[in-house]
């Protein structure tokens, strides 16, 4: 998560805790980390790549994730900020992805033909959905677009 959204959302209490399966074993891994999810940092990303590209991916689409997660507003995208949201949606998804190497499902060829296309990749999908919290932190609502 960005640092500016991160900044922008109510900070949640407590710790989270990332668990990791394998599907062919029985063990679970995990790490526990103090303060909200929102709190985590994610690494795996080069110095290059994370303050250019990405960097100018998250500019290009801070408006309309600060109308939308901060602001609360609700409104019929345009073409060009639903792709921003996809785009975005995409490298974030990658960079949680290759946060754990033994099970990523993304391969590096497709890293690298999303890093130098730096648009929606072909068979990506996102769905995006308005949801209001009213009961500490549990989903009271959620409307799908």
């Amino acid at each position: 998560m960005p640092n500016w959204l991160r900044r922008a959302l109510p900070p949640e209490d407590g710790d989270y805790v990332d668990v990791i399966g394998d599907s062919t074993k029985t063990t679970w891994t995990g790490s526990r980390g103090t303060g909200g999810v929102n709190s985590q940092k994610m690494k795996g990303v080069c110095i290059d790549c994370n303050g250019k590209w990405m960097s100018n991916q998250q500019d290009l689409t801070r408006p309309v994730l600060e109308r939308l997660a901060v602001g609360g507003e609700w409104w019929s995208l345009s073409d060009d900020e639903r792709r921003r949201l996809m785009v975005w949606a995409t490298m974030t998804t990658m960079v949680y992805d290759a946060s754990h190497s033994p099970t990523s499902g993304i391969g590096q060829a497709e890293r690298e033909a999303f890093r130098q296309a730096k648009d929606a990749m072909p068979g990506w999908h996102a769905w995006l959905g308005l949801c209001w919290s009213n009961f500490g932190g549990h989903l009271d609502r959620w409307n799908p677009p």
